[in-house]
């Protein structure tokens, strides 16, 4: 966004506010547009009448009043309609007096070489403009809204985090007296108390551990959902690539690690032990240059650990120590 200087208000705007005063017709503004013209050192403001070279513009979509006879005019200008790049010098904004009265530069203001880069339409660039006057609380201060004006983005996330943003449609669709509509949920010994829109009470029960596939209308305290999901849940684990394990709530375990130069015929320790045995125990080598790979066997395996026995893959002779890594199952 363009760096503007204060926004001057010209000799027309005044006037326009002065005949709105003595009138008592409302002052509307129209517009804010944008252009890319240069003012020179000779050039006032206040005798302007128009932009020197306007390149986009909309029509104003709300005035927010901000107290003590100051007002926001707020406008959005997207570049939709911009064939060419251009840098957004130039900001004027337009009123009239009545609806009749033909509009005028109201106020204007340059950033000179402060002026953002608006890109040509075929890269959308939005710009939502407020700009705050003084304009005093005797002056009827109004818009004409265009029907064309499209809502931002941002106004647009604004309305709908609003807490009751569709409150008055949802009220439309909803009998909030109907005992279909539930007004309140309350703790009940026996599950959740549903308050309903009739002021009728009902009991929602609690699933236990004595549950079967027809318990539709009851819901799931903590304890019966860790329970049911105890079932098939991992209850344990450590993910550890040298030396994890996963054990599941009926039991099953998943363990594995790695070794480096454990003497032929040595002890492996698992990370846990197996709550009753181990099931069986697979390997391989990690050595990396193909030249003295081993093959692992893995004997006497207990609930804490295995054995494990290693022979030069290309030659077939025993080793004297092992390395690698392993994966274990059991319960």
């Amino acid at each position: 966004m363009s760096n503007y200087n204060k926004i001057i208000p010209t000799l027309a705007g005044s006037n326009l506010l002065v005949e709105a005063i003595k009138s008592k017709k409302p002052l509307i503004f129209t517009r804010i547009a944008l252009g890319d013209g240069t003012l020179t050192e000779s050039e006032s403001i206040e005798n302007l009448t128009a932009l020197k070279h306007p390149m986009a513009q909309n029509t104003v979509q709300s005035i927010n009043s901000r107290g003590n006879g100051e007002i926001d005019v707020v406008a959005t200008i997207s570049n939709a309609s911009v064939t060419s790049g251009f840098y957004a010098r130039e900001l004027g904004v337009f009123a009239k007096v009545g609806d009749t009265v033909t509009e005028k530069l109201f106020a204007y203001t340059n950033a000179g070489a402060q002026a953002s880069y608006t890109p040509a339409g075929t890269s959308l660039d939005e710009k939502l403009i407020t700009v705050t006057f003084y304009i005093g609380n005797d002056v009827n201060v109004k818009i004409n809204l265009n029907s064309q004006l499209y809502i931002t983005q941002a106004a647009l996330d604004a309305h709908n985090s609003a807490t009751n943003a569709h409150q008055d449609a949802f009220n439309k669709k909803l009998d909030v007296t109907s005992n279909q509509y539930a007004k309140a949920i309350a703790k009940h010994n026996q599950g959740l108390q549903v308050t309903k829109g009739d002021n009728s009470q009902e009991v929602i029960n609690f699933i236990t551990s004595n549950y079967s596939d027809s318990d539709t209308n009851k819901v799931l305290n903590l304890g019966s959902l860790k329970s049911l999901l105890g079932q098939g849940a991992i209850v344990a684990s450590k993910l550890d690539a040298n030396a994890g394990f996963v054990k599941f709530a009926n039991g099953f375990t998943i363990q594995w690690g790695a070794f480096n130069n454990v003497p032929i015929g040595g002890t492996i320790s698992f990370p846990v032990s197996f709550d009753t045995t181990c099931f069986a125990v697979v390997g391989n080598d990690v050595n990396g240059n193909n030249t003295d790979n081993q093959v692992h066997s893995f004997r006497e395996h207990t609930r804490t650990g295995v054995k494990v026995y290693s022979q030069a893959a290309r030659d077939g002779l025993n080793k004297t120590s092992a390395w690698g890594r392993y994966i274990a199952v059991g319960n």
